[in-house]
């Protein structure tokens, strides 16, 4: 009885390592990105836009959308 409990919780114990395992890919390749986009924003290449630029090219992006449905 002992082993066929251990082995119905095999898995449950499979699937938790494999998400842990998915989680830490993840936070490596996150953790990757953002020190990237610090190297990039450090850069004296880096250009800077304003919110109020950018809100004005989605609106005029969205306003095309419309236009071509």
């Amino acid at each position: 009885m002992v082993r066929e409990k251990s082995y119905e919780k095999l898995p449950n114990q499979v699937e938790r390592v494999s998400k842990t395992k998915q989680a830490l890919k993840h936070n490596l390749w996150f953790q990757e990105q953002v020190a990237i986009a610090l190297i990039e924003a450090d850069s004296s290449n880096a250009t800077w836009v304003n919110s109020e630029d950018v809100r004005a090219r989605m609106e005029v992006r969205a306003e095309m959308r419309k236009l071509n449905n």
